[in-house]
């Protein structure tokens, strides 16, 4: 009777799954940049508007993350998700430069930087102060505080309200103090004033009033 032959189990090979130090496992690749199409610039933020990455890396997109000094660091966008359009970043200090990129955060990390946009954050000025009136024959000067707050933006005009009518450009510059004239002798004129910049007009100050006299 020949001798009997059994097969020899094959060896069982063990795999090693080593995990990342932060313990979070890569899944395909980064994705590819972002298109940042426009900006608006607003009162200490600005809002993107974005186009997607065309290739995604093999993972689906979960947020989006920006710089403000070309990589060095990079901070998530609040409430960002992979179908946003827009991303809004908030924190920022009016009248200053700012230099933005973006991308894209899949399971694989960040992806690639996408365009650069240069911005300025900007706000209405706070409103100016009128310190005081001097009446004098068919005028009144009118010395007057600029705004404590410009905003972020120089401000360019001012303009200014009679006894609560509209509001016309009155001042030949900006700087105190401004003479209206034309005015009725003997007519009492309560002035208020309002100051411009790039982002509108400034909430109108305090109210005084003058008679201008012969």
């Amino acid at each position: 009777m020949p001798p009997m032959c059994w097969p020899v189990p094959a060896p069982v090979v063990k795999s090693t799954l080593t995990v990342p130090s932060d313990g979070v496992l890569s899944s395909g690749n980064p994705a590819s940049a972002t298109y940042i199409a426009w900006h608006k610039a607003r009162n200490a933020s600005v809002l993107l508007g974005i186009r997607k990455p065309l290739r995604t890396g093999g993972s689906s997109i979960t947020g989006y993350q920006y710089t403000l000094n070309d990589g060095a660091t990079w901070s998530a966008v609040s409430g960002s998700t992979g179908n946003s359009k827009t991303l809004a970043i908030a924190g920022l200090t009016n009248g200053t430069n700012y230099t933005i990129k973006v991308r894209a955060v899949n399971g694989a990390g960040g992806g690639a930087a996408s365009n650069a946009h240069v911005f300025t954050p900007r706000t209405v000025a706070s409103a100016p102060v009128i310190t005081s009136l001097t009446a004098e024959q068919n005028a009144i000067t009118v010395n007057f505080d600029a705004p404590s707050d410009n905003g972020g933006s120089e401000v360019t005009r001012y303009s200014c309200s009679f006894n609560g009518t509209r509001w016309r450009f009155c001042f030949e510059d900006v700087n105190s103090p401004q003479v209206l004239s034309g005015l009725k002798n003997g007519k009492i004129y309560s002035i208020r004033i309002r100051a411009l910049n790039a982002s509108g007009w400034s909430a109108a100050s305090n109210s005084l009033e003058a008679t201008p006299q012969k």
